[in-house]
């Protein structure tokens, strides 16, 4: 009977990469002292110190994402329900007190006042700057009214919203014939597209 011998006996094996000794049977090192291990956790520490608060102004807060997303979703949400209902919808919003109301054609005035009177406002750090239509100059106004069509377009308009705590603008994008707005993190206006 013969014995097969496969590898040097003499040599140990390659470490297991899944679970890495400190030391090997032999005296090799593998692995990290603790000195090294806490000098890389300290730079790391220093690091994040120093750039968490740079991104956590950069993130908008749970209130001010909350206002945004209603905003966007109710915008999202209109241009289906019109189509879907075969009613027109009317989104309304007051620049004055950053508030804002849904109406279809078939509410009459009372209904149309609880409406408002029920508005959903933004979060304080949020003011409704100004709101464009386009090819409409329109004047400057407390309350602006969107439509939203059965047929399944909408008007075209651009909402300015201004952060009161910092100086990055907000632009939200209304297109006629797209399930989505847009929401541009700048300013901009009709005005530079002419």
């Amino acid at each position: 009977m013969q014995i097969l011998k496969v590898g040097n006996l003499n040599k140990p094996n390659p470490p297991n990469l899944g679970m890495l000794p400190i030391f090997h049977m032999d005296g090799t090192r593998y692995g990290f002292t603790l000195f090294e291990l806490i000098v890389v956790l300290a730079i790391l520490g220093s690091v994040l110190f120093m750039t968490i608060p740079r991104f956590s102004a950069m993130l908008p807060s749970r209130e001010k994402a909350a206002s945004l997303n209603l905003l966007f979703h109710t915008i999202s949400q209109l241009k289906t329900i019109a189509v879907n209902d075969k009613n027109n919808y009317t989104m309304h919003i007051d620049t004055a007190d950053s508030s804002m109301w849904v109406t279809h054609q078939q509410m009459n005035q009372e209904e149309i006042d609880k409406a408002k009177e029920n508005s959903i406002k933004l979060d304080d750090s949020l003011h409704i700057d100004r709101v464009e239509f386009f090819g409409i100059t329109t004047p400057v106004e407390d309350e602006y009214r969107f439509n939203f069509s059965h047929d399944g377009y909408c008007d075209m308009a651009l909402i300015h919203i201004t952060r009161r705590d910092s100086a990055n603008d907000i632009t939200i994008l209304i297109e006629p014939f797209l399930p989505y707005p847009e929401i541009r993190k700048s300013s901009f206006s009709f005005d530079l597209c002419n």
